[in-house]
Parts: C-alpha cells; sequence; structure tokens
C-alpha cells in the first residue's frame, strides 16, 4: 500500500454521508460532465484500427473498469485507486482545493450542496498552507487510507453505453429501487471511473428527497446546519471566508 503524504495524516479532505464521497460533481461547472461528451443513449461499441468492437466486449471492459477501482478502494490502496480514476476526477479534486482557497459565499452559491459542504469541510480540517502543497492525487489517496472514499455498495453495472471514450452505465443502491447514472472514461486504453457518478447517491443522502435538493433555497440551511452540528455556530461561520491562496 502506497504511503499517505505525511503533512495529510489525520486530515480530512473530503466529507463522507453514509457510503458515499461527497467531493464530487462537475469537472466544470456546477454539476454536470462539459468536460466530455454526452454519450448516446443508442450508441452500442465502438471502432478502431484493428476493427468493429463488439458491445458485448465494451461492456465487458467498462464493467472490469468499474471493478477495479471497486476493487481499489475497498483494499485502500491509495496509488491503485488515482489509477483506476479519469483525469476529470483528478481535476475535479484541484478545483475543489481551489474553491476551498478562494470561494466567497457567492461563488459557493452557484455549487450544489454537496461540493459546498465538501469544500467548507476542507476550510475546517485542513491547514491552508498543507492545503496548498496538496496534489489532488494526494487528496484522493489521502481520503482512500482514511475511509473517506468508501467502497461502492451498488453490485455491479447495468444498461452499458458506450459512446466514443465515455461509456454510461446505471447502478442501483442496496434497499433503494432509484437508478443513478455511472459515468466512465477510456483513458490510454483503459476504462476509468468518474468520481462524478458519485454526486446523485450523495446528494440523495444529503438532503433525503429530489424536491429538497432542487430547491436551491433550502440549499444554504442544509449545508450549514450539517456543518453546525459538526464544527458547531462560531467555527461554522469563519468557514465561508476565503482561506486565500
Amino acid at each position: 500500500m502506497s504511503r499517505m503524504p505525511r503533512f495529510l495524516r489525520h486530515r480530512a479532505p473530503v466529507l463522507v454521508i453514509g457510503s458515499v464521497l461527497l467531493a464530487t460533481s462537475a469537472c466544470s461547472g456546477s454539476h454536470g460532465h462539459s468536460s466530455s461528451p454526452s454519450p448516446s443513449a443508442a450508441a452500442q461499441g465502438s471502432t478502431d484500427k484493428s476493427g468493429t468492437t463488439s458491445g458485448a466486449d465494451n461492456a465487458a471492459a467498462v464493467s472490469a473498469g468499474y471493478n477495479g477501482y471497486a476493487k481499489a478502494v475497498t483494499a485502500k490502496t491509495g496509488s491503485a485507486v488515482v489509477n483506476s480514476v479519469s483525469q476529470a476526477s483528478l481535476n475535479y479534486m484541484d478545483r475543489l482545493r481551489d474553491l476551498a482557497l478562494t470561494a466567497t459565499v457567492k461563488d459557493l452559491d452557484q455549487e450544489s450542496p454537496v461540493p459546498q459542504l465538501t469544500v467548507l469541510t476542507m476550510r475546517a480540517t485542513i491547514d491552508p498552507a498543507q492545503l496548498r502543497k496538496a496534489t489532488p492525487a494526494q487528496l484522493i489517496t489521502t481520503a482512500v487510507q482514511t475511509g473517506l472514499i468508501t467502497p461502492p455498495t451498488a453490485q455491479g453495472l447495468k444498461h452499458i453505453k458506450v459512446s466514443g471514450q465515455v461509456a454510461t452505465a446505471e447502478v442501483t443502491m442496496p434497499g433503494s429501487s432509484q437508478k443513478y447514472p455511472v459515468y466512465l472514461h477510456l483513458e490510454n486504453g483503459q476504462w476509468k471511473y468518474d468520481l462524478s457518478s458519485l454526486l446523485g447517491p450523495a446528494e440523495s443522502a444529503l438532503t433525503g428527497s429530489k424536491d429538497k435538493m432542487k430547491d436551491r433555497n433550502n440549499q444554504p440551511a442544509l449545508v450549514k446546519s450539517v456543518l453546525v452540528a459538526r464544527f458547531g455556530k462560531a467555527k461554522t461561520e469563519q468557514l465561508y471566508k476565503p482561506l486565500g491562496k
């Protein structure tokens, strides 16, 4: 197992509710996938120089990428998790860190509850000087080794569809009939998990209902109530001030 960076040991770069990571949303924007094309619902397979790859082969490769991520997280092998997630995921971790250092209240209001909560928790739990030094890979490694990124509870992918270098699938969480999308990206011949796939389950765990999640008027109070419960009112008020680069 790879060693956690010394200055990040005993730190908490992201917040988890239940078994889902709350450091996920868009790799650009509030919670979309603008950095990648939207997969076609009809796409089943792709073509390379060696010929056409069957839908079944693609589905098997996508599932292998997802299972590799799940296995790495279960083993708490940070380096393996870093290697199994997409570049977009690493970019997003860097964006979260930047928000923790620079985002104003107005900036945070543009985000959905999960990234808001994660950014503010970063401010509460990581020394600013240390946060400035940490790479996205170090943040993910620390989150895995401290149990802040936990193994997926969903068992396998369903309805896998591939369009070029982007794959979509569905998962269903235990005890729920709600289906959530999963995204993977083909990078250097390997299907890599997109951590933004966890946004839907995380937001549902946080808000308790889709209607509450969609009502932006409820979001600031919801986020603040979670922070106050964990850090107290006085410290929470200080968290809304940017740390500065």
